[in-house]
């Protein structure tokens, strides 16, 4: 479909019309009347296909009060519809959207993006593409209206700061002088700061959000919207530096690893919220986080531990037996010259020529006489040829092998040669790696990491909390305080596995070795170690005949970089057999035992480590679920006289923000489809247990889902001003396509079935 534009120098801005069916009027300041041109323009937009629905989207640009820009709205709309009707299509729909007031587009000039932002977006469609456009609309309404009744306005001094309460228990501390203006400037005049709560699997499910990062299921603390603006309605930002300091209520804000994850900075209902965590932790408790919890190895040990092993294997020096090859010096094979036979007539023509002149009947009678003789010569001469051809053949033949033989010894010396080279340079990169300075700093590095996750007393923490459970979840049962008895059985199954004698004595025989180590190398080897240090690092004095072959192996590499001649290979064995000497006369073997012996006793208790790290999250989740329970009877009240758990955490940025941790799911995941795709129908998956919510795609599927886990399956169904909902409980890899039941439920019902969740 053509573009089709209109231009004006005062009071309008073109008509686009896009392919699919989009078409934008553009306004002057204040503006609202269509001029002639326009009115031009969009009577040929009506009858370029029949039409059933106008869609009417209004948006106003950043200046103005909310009200002056909401009544210019309703009449550029107004207009629009008298001059349709006016046209004869008085049967058409018309569907007119809230107008929306966007941001300035910070890559445009602000007279520009001003422009931009005045204008009406009008969408036709015929009645099936309606109906489907419809059906999205409906939820956008639904999530919009619920999204707009959970904003709460706070309004402010930038110069002050603030601190403020949301209705559902979020505390928020802005300092003073916090907020930058559209042009990256400090603002100092009054904040409208939006703020929208999303603590409950009611809010999440009736805001359309879900909890998950990079495509992987996480859990949440809760969920908050924050956004500011000026006093002109100018979007603001949080100047560098200014964090916030924000308090997520309630027991799961307070489970271990749980962090700060950002989202976009928009209010859209359809758009999918990536969250991506930002390392922001509790306020104070940063190196208690680190120690809360025995934390699986990292790829920095495993890197560390595979250079220690590199150095340790001498994957090149194991290569020092193989034999050298001698030099290629056979001579490549020649081959004589290829001979023929002659035909009598040629010969008798070469001995007995033509004269000039002479008749063809005259030479044959001339030389008639001596054919007879010449021919005797010829049959003596022919025998001389052939056995000189069959010679030839023969010398052909040998000469093909010859070559054939030539050719594979070239290139099996060529292969040893490229072989050699490649062999040197993985040796010089060997010899630049080694050396027991570099020994000693990674296993300085080894043991600090080791040190830093092998925490014994955080261990008994774990032993702990079990302990407790043991000692009060019966109390609480006996007393029917509220039922605990899968809480008793977990503990039951648990305690056993974390027997402290193992893991401690695991620990404690590394730590053993250590000093023992570091006291043989204190008495025996050259070191820098300082009295009473808890970490010593060793140092080795410089080996200056290793340094002197790593420089003349440097040297033949960048003389035949391209690989190695023979005179090459053979300056390369010189100095692999000096080296080879000279590992004979080192001690370095029995630094090599000791190097490998630490590498044992440190790969035994990382294995104990994963074993007990493997326990912990469960220990983490099932104390999360006693402290659910606990909270839901009504006996945190009673344990504790405080009021009810804060976790703070400092907040660098605006938009959408998610107190959440990493799952670390260890029962696999499936991809999940629950029914039909469908318009009208929304489906979410809820993990109470583990606070998390996943929404399904446009095709009714969730992907990335942990298979063993249960979760309640929620549906929402739209049928026009009807609503249906349904919801049943299973482990998630049983849901697949499983029999659903819908029920008509009011707005109230339905707020009350989502708060039972």
């Amino acid at each position: 479909m053509p573009y089709l534009l209109s231009f004006s120098l005062f009071f309008f801005l073109p008509v686009l019309l896009f392919a699919q069916d989009k078409y934008q009027l553009f306004y002057a300041p204040n503006a609202y009347s269509l001029t002639p041109k326009q009115e031009a323009d969009l009577s040929k937009i009506l009858q370029a296909r029949p039409l059933s629905v106008l869609k009417i989207q209004p948006f106003t640009d950043d200046l103005g009060s909310d009200i002056d820009n909401e009544v210019l709205a309703e009449n550029r709309a107004k207009t629009i519809i008298q001059f349709v009707q006016k046209q004869g299509f008085e049967q058409l729909q018309f569907e007119q959207l809230p107008y929306e007031r966007q941001p300035l587009d910070a890559r445009l000039p602000a007279a520009e993006a001003r422009q931009q932002l005045r204008r009406i977006d009008l969408y036709f469609y015929n009645a099936e593409e309606f109906e489907e456009v419809k059906n999205n609309d409906v939820w956008t309404s639904f999530y919009s209206k619920q999204r707009k009744e959970a904003q709460q306005f706070f309004s402010f001094s930038a110069q002050k700061g603030k601190f403020i309460e949301g209705k559902e228990g979020i505390q928020i501390d802005i300092p003073e002088n916090s907020f930058l203006g559209p042009d990256g400037q400090p603002y100092q005049g009054q904040v409208s700061l939006v703020l929208q709560e999303a603590l409950s699997m009611k809010d999440m499910i009736l805001q359309n959000l879900s909890t998950s990062s990079n495509g992987e299921l996480i859990e949440t603390g809760g969920m908050i919207y924050l956004a500011a603006k000026g006093e002109n309605g100018e979007e603001l930002s949080l100047a560098e530096g200014k964090d916030l300091t924000v308090g997520f209520p309630g027991a799961a804000a307070a489970l271990p690893g749980m962090q700060i994850f950002q989202g976009p900075n928009t209010t859209n209902p359809h758009n999918d919220i990536n969250w991506q965590a930002t390392g922001s932790q509790r306020i104070g408790n940063e190196e208690l986080e680190k120690q809360s919890r025995i934390a699986p190895l990292d790829s920095d040990y495993f890197l560390a531990q595979k250079k220690l092993l590199y150095l340790l294997n001498e994957p090149i020096l194991s290569l020092f037996n193989r034999k050298p090859l001698k030099p290629f010096k056979q001579p490549s094979p020649r081959f004589k010259g290829e001979r023929s036979f002659m035909e009598f007539e040629d010969y008798l023509a070469k001995k007995i020529a033509q004269k000039a002149g002479e008749t063809e009947k005259s030479y044959q009678y001339r030389i008639r006489k001596k054919k007879i003789k010449l021919l005797k010569q010829y049959n003596n001469k022919k025998r001389s040829w052939k056995k000189k051809y069959r010679a030839y053949q023969k010398d052909s033949s040998r000469y093909d092998e010859a070559r054939s033989s030539y050719e594979a010894a070239q290139k099996v010396y060529q292969e040893f040669l490229d072989k050699e080279h490649q062999e040197a340079k993985e040796l010089l990169a060997y010899l630049e790696a080694f050396s027991h300075e570099r020994l000693a700093l990674l296993m300085a590095m080894h043991k600090k990491h080791l040190y830093a996750v092998f925490d014994i007393y955080d261990y008994g923490r774990y032993s702990a909390t079990l302990g407790g459970f043991q000692e009060v979840l019966p109390v609480y049962q006996a007393d029917k305080a509220g039922d605990f008895t899968p809480e008793i059985a977990a503990t039951n199954e648990l305690l056993p596995q974390l027997p402290g004698d193992i893991y401690e004595k695991s620990m404690l025989g590394y730590i053993g070795f250590l000093n023992k180590y570091y006291e043989k190398e204190e008495k025996n080897w050259a070191k820098n170690i300082a009295k009473g240090e808890a970490q010593p690092l060793l140092i080795w004095t410089k080996d200056e005949a290793l340094e002197a072959l790593k420089i003349k192996l440097a040297q033949l590499l960048k003389e035949e970089a391209d690989g190695f001649s023979p005179r090459g290979q053979k300056q390369y064995f010189k100095l692999k057999q000096q080296l080879q000497k000279k590992k004979q006369k080192d001690i370095y073997n029995l630094r090599n035992e000791t190097y490998s012996d630490y590498i044992l006793y440190s790969q035994a208790a990382e294995k104990e480590q994963q074993r007990v790290a493997q326990l912990c999250p469960r220990i983490d989740s099932l104390a999360a679920e006693v402290l659910a329970k606990k909270e839901r009877y009504g006996l945190l009240e009673k344990e504790e006289a405080r009021k009810k758990m804060l976790s703070q955490m400092k907040v660098s940025g605006l938009g959408w923000i998610n107190c959440d941790r990493f799952l670390n799911a260890k029962s696999g995941i499936m991809n999940l489809t629950v029914a039909q795709a469908s318009s009208n129908t929304q489906y979410f998956l809820v993990f109470k247990n583990i606070n998390g919510i996943l929404r399904a795609d446009n095709q009714a599927s969730f992907r990335n889902v942990p298979k063993s886990y249960f979760a309640k399956l929620i549906g929402i169904k739209q049928l026009g001003d009807r609503i249906q909902f349904m919801e049943l409980s299973a482990e998630v890899k049983e849901m697949n396509r499983m029999q659903q039941s819908f029920e008509d439920l009011s707005q109230e019902e339905l707020a009350a079935k989502l708060e039972a969740l």
